[in-house]
């Protein structure tokens, strides 16, 4: 009769007592009352509730932080909420600072960033498809008859 809710973005806790030091990679969203010393990337959103803490680069879809968070974030959205710290680089498109949230430091747009890292693939994927296929290359150019 009733069937399990389906979440396409999968939810992961960090506890208010948990403490955790490393590199975290997770697939879906993110609630943080806890401590994270270290680097996160999700393809989800990252949410720091009062009282949690993020010593680290965090790399996200959005952010909102309503505890503390000192480093790096790279994300679409960054939002500080009321009582919100913020202190770093935050590289993303869209900014939202609520009465009594806390910016420390720089914003740059991610699409700046994004620009500049396509820019460099591609003209990687050139060289390396240019090293790979000489042959083509000189096949392309047109031949003279020789005299």
């Amino acid at each position: 009769m009733f069937q399990a809710k389906q979440s396409n973005n999968p939810l992961s806790f960090i506890a208010q007592s948990c403490q955790v030091k490393g590199n975290l990679t997770f697939s879906g969203d993110i609630l943080i009352a806890g401590t994270i010393e270290g680097n996160l990337s999700t393809s989800g959103n990252v949410v720091i509730e009062a009282g949690g803490v993020v010593k680290g680069n965090i790399e996200a879809k959005d952010v909102t932080i309503s505890g503390n968070m000192h480093g790096e974030a790279h994300c679409h959205k960054l939002s500080i909420a009321d009582k919100g710290c913020f202190e770093g680089d935050i590289f993303s498109e869209k900014l939202e600072i609520v009465e009594s949230g806390q910016f420390i430091g720089q914003r740059h747009l991610a699409s700046a960033k994004s620009a500049s890292k396509a820019a460099v693939t591609t003209s990687n994927t050139k060289e390396k498809t240019n090293k790979e296929k000489p042959n083509e290359l000189a096949e392309e150019q047109p031949l003279t008859e020789k005299q």
